[in-house]
């Protein structure tokens, strides 16, 4: 399958700052792409270059196979095609719901019949006449997808689309825009710093860190083999052990010996770091201990423990009761095959 967008090797930087380093990426017909990563890390300025908002100062920048920037090509904004979901949504407050929808098609012969179609897709019937203030936050979203989705663009950008809507709706809404997406084979850039939002909704997820593309991969891919230390910490998912691989492919740790999965990629006798799950620890206040609770904190059917072993190693773990700050613990692996290792 040809790819829709088609990054290869972009780069921007804004007074000598690089924002964008080296990023190359590909989203195909029909396909949900999400960019996740924290504040800062580079995802909107990445939107506004496929947009057409900014030029790179290196690579190319694809969208149906036409070259549409690069150093030396900047095709305007609104020959590319793109549709574009704000943050803020940019809706007119001036405007009916009518009005915005169909603000991107004048003279289209058309044009009410393509609303009509908008309308009834995004349940928007009945709410024609209204004006932004009169719709309710998910309402106005809609009506935002409406108008991005009105011009059949040939990919949609979406940018932290649900921040301004109260977290209780964010997932319901996520899973209702997928589906009107995934209805009309669009192809979709999403950004956000929701690590659920992302799992739900994408078919892949780039992780960007620093203006650096570190991962490309499935949401099972993601979840379960994380191809990089970035995004295990981002994930949150596990707690990442320092120690040194051997020849075999151990890491020799503070909680024991860790046997690697991936040992042919990496280099014995460097350093490297082991992810490992809560649910692969135990814990209990056995001799010898490796480790001190540094905090305890209830959260509703168990507890949250930051943990503290060997040297300036911090791990989180969930435990059935309250422990005090500075007992000390023994940690150790119920498991220690099938794990990934890490080295910088």
């Amino acid at each position: 399958m040809k790819p829709v967008l088609n990054l290869k090797g972009v780069s921007f930087q804004y007074l000598k700052n690089a924002i964008i380093e080296d990023i190359s990426f590909q989203v195909n017909g029909g396909e949900i792409a999400c960019l996740l990563g924290p504040s800062g890390c580079g995802k909107s300025t990445l939107l506004r270059l496929i947009a057409g908002f900014e030029q790179p100062q290196q690579g190319q920048i694809y969208i149906h196979q036409n070259l549409v920037a690069s150093a030396d090509t900047m095709t305007p904004p609104q020959q590319r095609q793109v549709g574009m979901l704000f943050q803020n949504l940019a809706l007119f407050p001036h405007m009916t719901v009518n009005q915005n929808i169909g603000f991107g098609l004048s003279g289209h012969a058309d044009k009410q019949q393509r609303i009509d179609e908008l309308l009834c897709l995004c349940r928007l019937e009945g709410l024609n006449h209204r004006y932004p203030h009169q719709l309710s936050g998910g309402q106005r979203q809609r009506v935002a997808l409406a108008r991005a989705m009105a011009p059949k663009p040939r990919i949609i950008l979406l940018d932290e689309p649900f921040s301004s809507v109260e977290s209780e709706l964010q997932n319901d809404l996520a899973h209702e825009v997928k589906q009107i997406l995934k209805s009309q084979g669009v192809s979709v850039l999403w950004v956000t710093h929701s690590i659920d939002e992302a799992l739900a909704v994408a078919d892949h997820i780039g992780i960007i860190w620093q203006g650096r593309l570190m991962e490309w991969s499935t949401p099972t891919e993601l979840y379960e083999q994380p191809k990089s230390a970035v995004a295990v910490k981002f994930l949150n998912q596990a707690n990442l052990i320092s120690g040194e691989m051997n020849e075999q492919g151990c890491v020799n740790s503070t909680i024991g010996c860790l046997n690697l999965v991936n040992e042919d990629q990496l280099t014995p006798h460097q350093a490297t770091q082991v992810a490992i799950k809560q649910s692969q620890l135990s814990l209990s206040l056995e001799q010898p201990t490796n480790g001190v609770v540094k905090s305890c904190v209830y959260q509703g059917g168990y507890y949250a423990l930051t943990i503290d072993i060997g040297d300036k190693q911090r791990l989180k773990m969930h435990h059935n009761q309250a422990l005090k700050p500075n007992t000390a613990i023994q940690v150790k692996a119920i498991t220690n095959n099938g794990l990934y290792g890490y080295q910088t």
